[in-house]
Parts: C-alpha cells; sequence; structure tokens
C-alpha cells in the first residue's frame, strides 16, 4: 500500500512538472513581445536651414504584422531625439521602391517645421510640439488620423 502511494504522488509530482512546463512555454511568446520588433533607419532628413533633423524609421514586428514608421525630431548634434510621428501603409498597395521618399520637411519658420508625408497612411500618433518646435504635417488624402 505504500508503494502504490508513492507511485501515485510520484505520478502526480510529474503531471503537475509537465503541466507547469507547459504553461511556461506557451507563455514565452506573450512575455517576449516587447523584444521581437526590430527598426531600421529609411533616412536622415534636414530641412534647408533648419537646426533639427529628422531620422525615419521602419519598425518590424514580425510576419503577421505591417510594418510600422517613426519619425524622430533632434537639433543637429545632439544625441536625444522624440518621436513626432507614427504611422503604417495602412494597406496602400502603391508603396514607394525608396521608403526615403514617404517624407519631405521644410522650415516654414525658425521655430516651426512642416512635415509633408507623400503617401496615403494611418496616423497612430503625431506630435504638433516636439523639442520646442511646432511641427505642422501635410498629409494625403485618403490618410486615416486615429
Amino acid at each position: 500500500m505504500t508503494k502504490s502511494k508513492s507511485v501515485g504522488g510520484s505520478a502526480m509530482r510529474r503531471t503537475s512538472a509537465i503541466k507547469l512546463a507547459v504553461a511556461a512555454i506557451m507563455a514565452l511568446p506573450i512575455a517576449g513581445c516587447g523584444s521581437v520588433c526590430s527598426s531600421d533607419s529609411i533616412g536622415v532628413y534636414r530641412a534647408k536651414g533648419s537646426p533639427y533633423v529628422a531620422q525615419l524609421n521602419r519598425k518590424n514586428c514580425g510576419a503577421t504584422t505591417r510594418y510600422v514608421y517613426e519619425l524622430f525630431l533632434s537639433k543637429i548634434g545632439e544625441k536625444d531625439a522624440d518621436l513626432a510621428l507614427r504611422f503604417d501603409d495602412n494597406g496602400n498597395q502603391d508603396w514607394p521602391e525608396d521608403e526615403r521618399k514617404l517624407v519631405r520637411l521644410q522650415l516654414v519658420k525658425p521655430n516651426a517645421l512642416k512635415v509633408n508625408v507623400t503617401e496615403p497612411v494611418r496616423v497612430f500618433k503625431h506630435e504638433k510640439e516636439v523639442m520646442g518646435l511646432e511641427v505642422k504635417y501635410d498629409f494625403r488624402p485618403n490618410t486615416k488620423v486615429m
């Protein structure tokens, strides 16, 4: 009798250990979501006469998601940059081969920058002021601002 209790207890411990291992394996993709995205620099832009520079990055979070584009602004020579714009292609089938052409900058006043987005996009974030700089946007027709 003692032996069967011991075997049963051992089987229960193994079953519990297997359940715990399966739960841990299933949780790994959820826990790792923050680190699966890569970010590639597409281009660096500077409006004529502007002390600011913009960098456009393409964020890739895997095969089942669209690319997300992020535009960061900073003062020339400074390492700190702030996110000004985040968007995706919104299912646009006529996406340009050269993604550097997605954005154009224009200094409209010493403290105001105009960002021209050359394709209809889906905008997730667009800041109207970044680093003390007023930012204006020129979006194409059919752009969706969330």
